[in-house]
């Protein structure tokens, strides 16, 4: 009886089960919770929608439509698909097809500042708990998401058969 307990204590150890790191959370605890909601949709949402409603409105400026009361006003008869009237402002009339023109340039500018606004973000939170050069850069996967994004953004904004579909136009 003695021999066997000898030969029990040189047996290796046994080897525990893998936790993974997930699995080691309280219960209390939330993968999304109201901070991160919060800081997602009013915090970083209201600056991206601001930032691309103001080059939104910055094409029609460039354009010589500088007045959003203008724009709110009348966007029931002019700058629509379907519209056959001339728009006048300031002295200057803008065809029908100028109003389509200019609409879907702004459109387009809007969705290529939308790109780079969630590049923003997501380089924002890479850095929430560090510095941006330390935690940003780190994962591959974040270059090539950026490089799909400008593939996705050029191609919407600039490929002539897309540009039909989807009703965009060179920004500038």
């Amino acid at each position: 009886i003695l021999q066997m307990s000898r030969m029990d204590s040189y047996q290796a150890p046994p080897t525990l089960p893998k936790i993974d790191p997930v699995d080691m959370r309280s219960s209390d605890e939330r993968l999304v919770d109201t901070k991160l909601l919060i800081n997602a949709y009013l915090q970083m949402g209201l600056f991206e929608t601001l930032g691309c409603l103001v080059v939104y409105f910055v094409v029609f400026w460039i354009h010589g439509i500088k007045s959003v009361k203008a724009l709110f006003f009348t966007a029931q008869d002019y700058f629509a698909s379907t519209t056959t009237l001339d728009f006048v402002f300031e002295d200057r009339s803008y065809s029908p097809d100028e109003q389509r023109w200019i609409l879907a340039s702004a459109q387009s500018a809007y969705y290529l500042t939308l790109i780079m606004m969630q590049w923003a973000n997501m380089f924002l939170c890479k850095a929430r708990y560090g510095t941006i050069s330390r935690s940003a850069f780190k994962n591959r996967m974040t270059y090539i998401g950026i490089v799909v994004s400008i593939i996705v953004g050029v191609i919407i904004v600039y490929m002539p058969g897309i540009q039909l579909v989807v009703k965009s136009q060179i920004v500038f």
